[in-house]
This record gives C-alpha cells, structure tokens and sequence, in this order.
C-alpha cells in the first residue's frame, strides 16, 4: 500500500489488515506528502509497528522502483482524502 500517513490513521491500519493475507508479504510505500506533520522516518516506524506491515520503504531508497504509477497516484489521492477528512474533523471539533 502506498501512502502519506500522515498522520496514521485508524483507516490506513484497518486498510493495510484487509491487504495482508497469509504466506504472502505486505510492504507500505510512504511517501511525502506536501507539508508533512511528521517526519518521514517517524512516519514509516509508525507503518513498520503495525502487526500486518512487513516491510516499510521511503521514496528515494530505490525500493519503489517498477510500482505502476497510477497505482500509486490511487493510493496517494485516497490518503490526501482521508488526511483532508480527518483535518477538517479536529477543526470542527475546536470551533
């Protein structure tokens, strides 16, 4: 799964649990997002803690080579919706 996770969310872990199937290996792409709340480091051992996460890598590290880039530009619209969703949540909540 590629993704912001920024921040991680309760969503971003009931969707990587649904990916993750027996015998097979579940890597997490995270990417940056254009202004990040967490460092990307902090965000990719928030990824790597989650028991369904096998693997984690980071733009730049050249492990995301070869991912289909509408695969990639899916996810990435998918986390920017519920990071948006979440913001505008608190915010609500603080008014």
């Amino acid at each position: 799964m590629w993704g912001h996770f920024d921040p991680l969310l309760a969503a971003h872990a009931r969707r990587l649990g649904e990916l993750a199937s027996p015998g097979a290996v579940l890597i997490a792409a995270v990417s940056e997002p254009a202004r990040p709340i967490l460092p990307a480091r902090a965000r990719a051992e928030l990824v790597a803690a989650l028991a369904a996460v096998d693997y984690v890598v980071l733009p730049g590290d050249g492990a995301l080579d070869g991912l289909e880039a509408d695969a990639i530009c899916r996810e990435e619209a998918a986390d920017e919706r519920r990071t948006g969703d979440l913001m505008r949540h608190v915010q609500s909540r603080h008014e």
